[in-house]
């Protein structure tokens, strides 16, 4: 059988804090049925861009039938390589980590240059991987959830056109369900609800046709 892998964060699984989604309802569980491929899911809530690449590197035993689609996630999620995990500022989530260690990181955010640099070289790795795939399957796509303002990146969606899942007429698919509230959960937290996995499953099942 071929397989559908999937590469990302939280917005890849069926994660809600309320239980509010069940796995079959997921996109990518959606799409491998309507595709008829086993799904290999490596996506896990929270992971920095560091982390989606480091699991890529380590479960990339793709075949020339096989889809891979890989979700960029938000870019000041950080990853430390020495404890092998990512540490996310944004929602505090620094368990494990001394005040120094935090404060390290914490500069890296407020120092633009640092963060351009940390990003930029995450952007690289992003595009020698998404050309290293497309020399075994051309069926390799890739989408962002935060928005990015580095000319690297506007030149690897130019460069990889056909492979880059466009956010409708959005600069990125977290402005996207912003502006369509639907897509988001009942309760206030911002991850996708049962129509927003249903119609970006319908979004993508075409799009990868």
């Amino acid at each position: 059988m071929n397989n559908l892998y999937v590469f990302g964060d939280s917005f890849s699984t069926n994660f809600s804090t309320i239980n509010e989604i069940e796995l079959q309802d997921s996109w990518p569980t959606l799409l491998s049925n309507k595709l008829g491929y086993e799904l290999k899911s490596f996506a896990s809530a929270g992971i920095s861009n560091y982390g989606i690449l480091n699991t890529i590197y380590n479960n990339s035993n793709f075949d020339k039938n096989d889809i891979v689609i890989i979700g960029i996630t938000f870019y000041d999620r950080l990853y430390d390589f020495w404890k092998n995990i990512g540490i996310d500022l944004r929602n505090n989530d620094t368990e494990g980590f001394t005040q120094n260690e935090i404060n390290f990181y914490q500069e890296k955010i407020i120092n633009a240059n640092g963060m351009m640099q940390y990003t930029q070289t995450a952007l690289l790795q992003y595009n020698f991987i998404i050309d290293s795939i497309k020399n075994i399957t051309p069926n390799v796509y890739f989408w962002n959830m935060d928005k990015c303002g580095l000319p690297l990146f506007n030149e690897m969606v130019k460069n990889n056109q056909k492979n880059y899942i466009k956010p409708f007429n959005e600069v990125c698919w977290i402005d996207y369900c912003n502006s369509n509230p639907k897509w988001w959960q009942t309760n206030d937290d911002r991850h996708f609800g049962k129509t927003g996995h249903l119609e970006f499953f319908q979004y993508l099942y075409p799009y990868i046709q």
